[in-house]
């Protein structure tokens, strides 16, 4: 019995499907545009549970995972600290700082 990794490749219409019933379902096609350019956008990967798509209310919700919120923490280059800003409803200025601390691990 061999251990190599077997890789296939994938038709990337199926792969648009299985997304689209997975990380996105019940999005309409412009929606769907959407949150493509977002994904392509940010880099964050849907199939690794950073960033999904769903409706509620009627509305397009774009969520960040934890997964993701790590990815882009890791992404930037900080000496000690950095505050970013986190806004959770952009349209009731709803925003407030988030301070990430690089600390030693002893």
């Amino acid at each position: 019995m061999t251990k190599e990794l077997t890789t296939t490749q994938s038709n990337p219409i199926e792969m648009l499907a299985a997304l689209r019933n997975t990380v996105a379902p019940g999005l309409t096609d412009a929606e769907f545009a959407l949150f493509a350019e977002i994904v392509k956008t940010t880099g964050l990967n849907p199939v690794t549970k950073e960033v999904w798509a769903i409706k509620a209310g009627g509305r397009l919700q774009l969520m960040t995972g934890i997964n993701g919120f790590l990815r882009i923490a890791n992404s930037i280059d900080i000496s000690n600290e950095a505050i970013l800003e986190y806004c959770h409803d952009v349209s009731q200025s709803r925003c407030f700082p988030v301070t990430i601390r690089q600390e030693e691990v002893l």
